[in-house]
């Protein structure tokens, strides 16, 4: 299967499931054969944003809910959006921003990503996106990653984070340690002033490209609360 991976937790700025049922109608129109998975942290079960996903998906929409019984501290749960890359019934996941609205602009580049057989996707849609791999932006192809040197399960690419501490930046900082020597299996596809990045399979923006063409529960690998 395909995903889109989303991650919500805290109970703070609204912003971050206000956005929900618009990127439930977006993902829906924009990416038809792709599911909408936000992983949630324990205890939003009864959140608004949750309980809508789950209305909505009762209604055949292509969505799901993943609580995740992890501890956790400052952003470390912003890295959660990768843990499908683990999941065997993986396809393709492409990782998102919950208050981030679904635009028509990334379809080519995806589409691009979807034909390319490569096994990561470096989207950057901002001059100001200077990382490669953008957390919010990137995609991975699950089975072409299998050959390559990553962390073997989704406990272990947390623990690579744990030294630099669960700051801004850090979801990104564990991308570009446990990813970035592959950019020889990524493509590149700028937009929108991006720039391009170093050695990946770049494709250039254009007019054309960017007109574009119930709750399940995450299985760890030790104990809630280690």
């Amino acid at each position: 299967m395909n995903l889109i991976s989303y991650v919500l937790f805290g109970r703070g700025n609204p912003r971050y499931r206000d956005c929900v049922p618009i990127i439930l109608a977006g993902n829906a129109g924009l990416y038809p054969d792709f599911i909408t998975r936000i992983h949630v942290a324990a205890g939003l079960e009864d959140d608004p944003a949750v309980r809508l996903t789950l209305e909505s998906a009762a209604r055949g929409v292509r969505a799901e809910v993943v609580v995740v019984p992890r501890t956790h501290s400052g952003l470390e749960a912003t890295c959660w959006r990768v843990m499908p890359l683990w999941d065997p019934d993986v396809d393709v996941v492409l990782c998102r921003e919950i208050d981030s609205i679904p635009c028509g602009y990334e379809v080519g580049p995806v589409r691009a990503f979807m034909e390319s057989g490569l096994a990561i996707h470096a989207l950057r849609a901002h001059k100001n996106h200077c990382f490669r791999l953008m957390a919010g932006l990137v995609g991975f192809r699950r089975k072409s990653l299998l050959s390559h040197p990553i962390p073997a399960n989704f406990d272990a690419y947390m623990d690579a984070g744990a030294l630099g501490g669960w700051h801004r930046g850090c979801d990104q900082r564990l991308l570009a340690g446990a990813f970035g020597a592959l950019a020889e299996f990524t493509l590149d596809t700028p937009i929108r002033g991006a720039p391009p990045g170093r050695g990946s399979r770049t494709i250039s923006s254009s007019p054309a490209q960017r007109a574009g063409l119930g709750v399940r529960r995450y299985a760890s690998h030790r104990p809630s609360g280690e």
